[in-house]
């Protein structure tokens, strides 16, 4: 009589390892894709480094998330900590305009993935869109931006999207 799937695995413990070990792979992989856990500290986006350009005091730690399918068009979550008093500077370089409150804001944009997105549309703070940013689909070429800047954490929200 042949020996069973699992009098195998109990025989030689190296499969179980092995099958043990692929699966845990596998798993942090997608959750480090759906979900962007576990966070490393990113390098901080062009945009606030040039709006920054010679006070890097005023920038703190970054994250940033890539869409799965990121290919030629590509789409990126920025959290970066940034001083008030280089917002609108950044919100120039990214050719964005002031919104008037958060009620502009699609509401797409407060609901993304990763654990460590959480924007709050009920705290103080400033809004800013490009003028042809779409939160419902790809939207012409070019790079569009949306952001939220929490006055009370010192914290910007972007929205990237880089359409080729």
């Amino acid at each position: 009589m042949r020996a069973g799937f699992y009098h195998r695995l109990r025989r030689h413990p190296r499969w179980a390892i092995g099958i043990a070990t692929g699966v845990s792979v596998c798993l942090l992989v997608l959750t480090k894709l759906a979900i962007d856990w576990p966070v490393f500290p990113a390098k901080v986006p062009q945009e606030v480094q040039q709006a920054a350009q010679g006070k890097p005091d005023l920038v703190g730690s970054a994250y940033v998330y890539d869409f799965w399918g990121n290919f030629i068009d590509s789409e990126h979550l920025w959290r970066v900590k940034v001083n008030a008093e280089i917002v609108t500077a950044i919100a120039k370089e990214c050719s964005a305009r002031e919104l008037a409150s958060a009620d502009e804001v699609p509401g797409a944009f407060w609901h993304q993935s990763p654990y460590w997105w959480q924007p709050s549309r009920n705290r103080p703070g400033r809004y800013f869109m490009s003028a042809k940013f779409e939160a419902d689909g790809r939207g012409q070429d070019g790079p569009h931006y949306l952001l939220v800047y929490d006055e009370l954490d010192s914290v910007l929200y972007v929205w990237f999207k880089n359409n080729f």
